[in-house]
């Protein structure tokens, strides 16, 4: 039998301070991250805001112009740890990056999450028009805001 092992998923919220500084972000995660990279996501600083405000959580970071937030997954948590903390250091001390942070702890992991999770709701809004909210705030939106914070009260 052919036991697999299980995906560790780990988040890294960076602030870059220019749109050009978040296409280099993206070059140096494709090389540097290239086997345990699985999402890359960028916003401005007005998307956060309203993330924000719309969910009731704090940035975990310094305020930026653009934020990203890379999502890395893989079947050795020490080893992809070890990559991404070394990978947040260099991207840092290059000035590419203004500040950052890995979600190792279950509440940065919920914030990384919803902020994620609100984007494409977001998106999806933005796509299919003001009535497609009401769909998305009375059956999806409330029940995965109430179950993620469940799960953070269980923490």
């Amino acid at each position: 039998m052919d036991v697999k092992k299980l995906n560790m998923t780990t988040y890294l919220l960076a602030g870059c301070s220019s749109f050009e500084a978040v296409l280099e972000l993206l070059s140096a995660a494709r090389t540097n991250l290239n086997e345990i990279l699985s999402a890359f996501e960028f916003i401005d600083s007005e998307a956060m805001l309203s993330v924000t405000a719309h969910l009731g959580v704090s940035n975990p970071i310094t305020s930026s112009s653009f934020y990203v937030l890379i999502e890395t997954s893989g079947s050795n948590a020490a080893h992809d740890e070890q990559k991404l903390e070394t990978f947040l250091d260099s991207v840092t001390s290059s000035g590419l990056v203004t500040d950052g942070t890995i979600a190792t702890v279950p509440s940065k992991i919920k914030v990384a999450f919803l902020i994620m999770m609100f984007l494409k709701i977001l998106f999806l809004v933005i796509y299919r028009g003001k009535w497609f909210w009401k769909f998305v705030e009375t059956l999806i939106f409330k029940n995965l805001l109430l179950d993620s914070l469940a799960c953070g009260n269980r923490s």
